[in-house]
């Protein structure tokens, strides 16, 4: 029977590249990780940002409807003319 030298049937090859695919694998669940946890971290930052915007809004409605009840409840005051002659040609934007 010959004495076979090296590697018969290339196992290590076979260990190397299933090595190689192990690690790789590792890599990408590691990224998959972090990846997961940096749009956790983004969603809360937008949802937290959506409130604020809400209530930006809510609170935007609200001196709008303030505005719109003091216009029609208080009497409107004459307003004072203007210092200033109005351009020739152009009419007295106060009158």
């Amino acid at each position: 029977m010959p004495v076979q030298r090296g590697d018969p049937g290339g196992q290590g090859v076979h260990r190397a590249q299933l090595r190689a695919v192990l690690a790789a694998r590792d890599a990408l669940r590691a990224e998959a990780g972090r990846l997961a946890t940096e749009i956790t971290a983004q969603r809360e930052l937008l949802v937290a940002r959506e409130h604020e915007l809400r209530q930006q809004r809510d609170d935007l409605r609200t001196l709008r409807a303030d505005l719109r009840e003091r216009l029609t409840t208080e009497p409107r005051q004459a307003s004072a003319p203007s210092a200033e002659p109005a351009e020739p040609g152009h009419a007295d934007p106060i009158a």
